[in-house]
């Protein structure tokens, strides 16, 4: 199980440069992403901490 978690993780890292691209055609910037990114996950990341 967790050499399936590795893989998903690093399969989702090596999406993210394709899905910053697909994020400026329709006119976000790459710090806005990163912005919104960041926003969605904290609370996860926050609940998880708990």
């Amino acid at each position: 199980m967790d050499f399936v978690i590795l893989l998903l993780g690093g399969a989702v890292l090596g999406l993210v440069g394709v899905l910053v691209r697909l994020a400026g055609d329709v006119g976000v910037g790459p710090f806005g992403s990163a912005f919104w990114r960041m926003a969605l996950a904290t609370p996860v990341l926050v609940c998880w901490a708990l």
